[in-house]
């Protein structure tokens, strides 16, 4: 919800995605047998056992139906995926794998020690996607992810409000964890996102509890304006 240059974010945490093939959280609403549409922002957290990590942040008009995408990709090998472990640290993880960039030579596409990244239309790209260990790592990930949503209806307040939330935890990792990585395989850090087109506050607000459940360094954007280009 918008209003006068503020945002307001009103917060579900949903918790495990994987409980979402035994029921359907709210606040989304079935119609028969279809879920209706839930249009808004939605974030992807690793649940680790040291603290809670921001692994995506992404919007759609349909919020079910991109889950269902998502899901679907990341068991099929078309998105990143991490070898992690209770204790894995999911930012230093992708510090390490993106810091030599792609155009050294270091960031590989495949399975990894540590990662899989998607290799379409190479040799071994059936393999890559076949393989066990890609495989048990995209069903822990899912084991192990949280998801919380926002609902916005206007497209334009969620792009902005996306590519607020996006930028917002890169600078944190820029200021906290002196991540330097740049052009698109910053993309991992978080997802995609163009610079908001307007200034604006954003309020971060839920029912008992579920604000306090989001990863701090997510709660703590609250605006965005020129200097935090």
């Amino acid at each position: 919800m918008a209003d006068d240059g503020k945002i307001t974010l009103h917060w579900h945490y949903l918790g495990k995605i994987e409980k979402f093939k035994d029921e359907i959280p709210f606040p989304f609403e079935s119609d028969g047998k279809k879920i209706k549409p839930f249009p808004g922002i939605y974030v992807w957290i690793w649940k680790g056992e040291k603290r809670k990590y921001v692994h995506y942040v992404g919007q759609a008009q349909d919020i079910w139906k991109r889950l269902e995408d998502e899901v679907s990709g990341l068991l099929g090998g078309a998105w990143m995926q991490y070898k992690l472990e209770p204790n894995s640290d999911l930012y230093e993880i992708k510090m390490k794998i993106t810091s030599g960039g792609l155009q050294t030579g270091n960031f590989y596409c495949g399975v990894g020690k540590e990662y899989y990244s998607p290799n379409r239309g190479k040799k071994d790209s059936i393999s890559a996607i076949m393989n066990k260990d890609r495989i048990a790592w995209a069903s822990y990930m899912l084991e192990c992810m949280d998801i919380a949503v926002a609902k916005i209806e206007d497209k334009k307040c969620r792009l902005n409000v996306e590519a607020a939330l996006i930028h917002g935890l890169r600078k944190y990792l820029r200021e906290n964890k002196n991540v330097k990585v740049k052009g698109r395989i910053e993309d991992v850090f978080f997802g995609h996102a163009n610079k908001p087109t307007k200034e604006f506050n954003i309020c971060h607000a839920g029912d008992a509890g579920d604000v306090e459940k989001l990863p701090e360094e997510l709660k703590k954007i609250t605006k965005w304006g020129k200097e935090d280009e």
